[in-house]
């Protein structure tokens, strides 16, 4: 048996601009526990990184960026000179299923720590 789901009731957007603002209204955005219960889906991870980079540069508080280290313990441990192009690599690209090097983080944003 086969079944249909009527997407009808949803709204339909045609820009990123119009559903960031469809989902995450301003009034919603700056009022971070209305916004634990929205989300935007989407099948890539780049979708998700480009979305909530929108996201948050719509907010107006200051933020504050962390980096991630830049040696390694294990080099450091046996006096070993780490190989340097690997860690500039590792900083300037995203290996997959490692998170950036670079945190930028908000007052008022809302974070999922995985």
């Amino acid at each position: 048996m086969t079944s249909t789901v009527n997407l009808d009731i949803l709204e339909k957007v045609t820009t990123e601009e119009e559903l960031i603002s469809s989902v995450f209204p301003s009034d919603i955005l700056h009022v971070p526990k209305s916004c634990l219960s929205r989300a935007i889906l989407a099948p890539t991870n780049k979708q998700v990184d480009h979305y909530n980079h929108l996201i948050y540069t719509a907010l107006a508080n200051n933020s504050h960026t962390y980096l991630a280290t830049d040696s390694l313990k294990e080099a450091a441990d046996t006096d070993i000179m780490p190989p340097i192009p690997i860690l500039d690599y590792v900083t300037t690209h995203c290996p997959p299923g490692l998170p950036p090097a670079t945190l930028q983080v908000k007052i008022g944003a809302i974070y999922c720590i995985l």
